[in-house]
């Protein structure tokens, strides 16, 4: 009995320690893995459903009134994906590469890309620990959580697209806008809940978001041979908490009901490079000269959730319906995406099978933000839709309780069709939305001045044109461990 205590006390000191530590710990993203697979067995076998019904460390993310309602524990899991997803490109006819002009071309020629224009297959899976739990530091109806996502083939991936023809002289591909390496991050919640009576419990918590500034600068002795620099680099790292809130209302035994709302987040880099060129001191081009880059990582919308859940003897239902503000998305180069505000809609059961064990299923619907994408951008999304199932064993082990939690979900990205808009085709500038024209037909030979017959018509590198196809199966498994104490 005694050895029971001192591990109980050796847990709850290391909970406390988790919990201070995520409260200061800076550098780490949110990159919102949970809204894809889950938190918690219960919560993603349930469909990801818990605004109303989360009552353990999962209600950091879901639901931060949640916490009121927990006991304490400590929890420890891992998840495992596999995304069987792809984008097909549609073959494009003859006659629409970048020439290759010689000396006059004005435009670097199609042949020379760095990369083949490629369907895409490959998009990373995920392996990650979760870890969290709950404790009760001092006052009775107070309780305090937090959540850690740690992939183990990615801690800190970070990737930057054009949306556009620019992504030629690139990747040369498209890429899953919402998925693949958004994944790739690790994610740190915290959150307290207090019940104000026994009907109310209200909660907070928040996210660390962090802002990266590089600078670098670089003197370029001899124009020349560019390959060889001299470069000196000053990294800085700062953050910014992203909040997070709800409210819990249990009315009666029977129903329970919650609202959550969680911030607009995003990671921030920017890049400042001032490079020195010997010899151009003086010169009217500029010395230094200046270049600025600004990129925008892992942006999550606004939301705001409503949540609700019934229970009749061995039985509860749960329902959530989530309003996601992402007409406000800003692409991985800090661009507007022009997405719209999607509803989404998560249905969850539960059965109280026998005393030690429950059972659980779950179906959910997200609506894509992605607006067809018959213009010049190739953002790729889809709608989906998901099914999913598991289970929670109680088991004793010694004088202590241990929770044994599994689930299984499936995600089926919807068959999308894109195809561009045929004609016309505008010069390529800021602020045109359609397929654009990058050798616009008033090229002229440097020369001879004439204008070039192989301008004529439309000659456009980018990757999406004249269509592609997108489609796929999420696959996600996870397994938990809950110890109370």
């Amino acid at each position: 009995m005694q050895s029971g205590k001192k591990t109980a006390s050796w847990v709850r000191v290391w909970l406390h320690a988790a919990v201070v530590a995520a409260l200061v710990a800076p550098g780490v993203a949110r990159a919102n893995p949970f809204d894809v697979y889950g938190l918690g067995a219960r919560s993603s076998a349930m469909g990801n459903v818990g605004t109303a019904v989360a009552d353990d460390f999962s209600a950091t993310y879901y639901n931060p009134a949640g916490l009121a309602l927990a006991t304490p524990t400590f929890n420890a899991g891992v998840l495992l994906t596999y995304d069987d997803v792809a984008i097909r490109l549609k073959d494009r006819p003859a006659g629409y590469d970048i020439p290759d002009l010689g000396s006059k071309s004005p435009l670097i020629p199609t042949k020379y890309r760095l990369n083949t224009r490629a369907d895409t297959t490959d998009i990373p899976a995920t392996y990650a620990l979760q870890l969290g739990g709950v404790v009760s530091p001092w006052i009775d109806q107070l309780r305090l959580g937090f959540a850690v996502g740690l992939p183990l083939n990615s801690v800190g991936e970070q990737t930057a697209r054009f949306s556009d023809e620019r992504e030629q002289y690139f990747s040369n591909r498209l890429d899953f806008e919402l998925l693949g390496h958004r994944q790739q991050q690790m994610s740190v919640l915290f959150g307290a809940g207090y019940r104000v009576t026994e009907w109310l419990a209200v909660g907070i918590g928040a996210s660390l978001l962090p802002n990266s500034t590089t600078k670098s600068s670089v003197y370029l002795a001899d124009s020349g041979h560019q390959d060889q620099i001299q470069m000196t680099v000053q990294n800085q790292q700062t953050w910014n908490p992203t909040v997070h809130a709800g409210l819990t209302v249990l009315p009666s035994p029977n129903w329970q009901f919650g609202l959550a709302w969680r911030g607009q987040n995003s990671f921030d880099m920017a890049i400042q490079n001032e490079v020195q060129i010997k010899g151009f001191q003086g010169t009217s081009s500029g010395f230094p000269i200046p270049q600025v880059a600004h990129f925008v990582l892992n942006f999550t919308p606004h939301q705001f959730i409503a949540g609700g859940a019934y229970k009749n003897g061995p039985m509860l239902v749960s329902l959530d319906v989530i309003r996601s503000l992402w007409s406000h998305y800003l692409d991985t180069v800090g661009e507007l995406a022009g997405f719209n505000d999607t509803w989404s809609a998560r249905l969850g059961a539960q059965w109280q099978a026998t005393e030690q064990t429950q059972l659980y299923a779950g179906l959910r619907y997200e609506q894509t933000p992605v607006p067809d994408q018959t213009g010049r951008t190739n953002y790729v999304d889809n709608d989906r839709v998901g099914v999913s199932g598991g289970a929670r064993h109680r088991f004793v082990v010694g004088e202590r309780g241990v929770d044994v939690g599994w689930f299984v979900s499936v995600q089926r990205l919807l068959a999308r069709d894109t195809n561009k808009t045929q004609g016309p085709y505008p010069n390529c500038a800021p602020g045109v939305k359609t397929v654009c024209d990058e050798l616009p037909d008033s090229t002229t030979d440097p020369v001879s001045g004439k204008v070039l017959p192989q301008a004529q018509g439309l000659q456009t590198g980018n990757p999406g044109f004249p269509g592609f196809l997108s489609y796929g199966t999420i696959l996600a498994v996870g397994l938990d461990l809950r110890i109370p104490f």
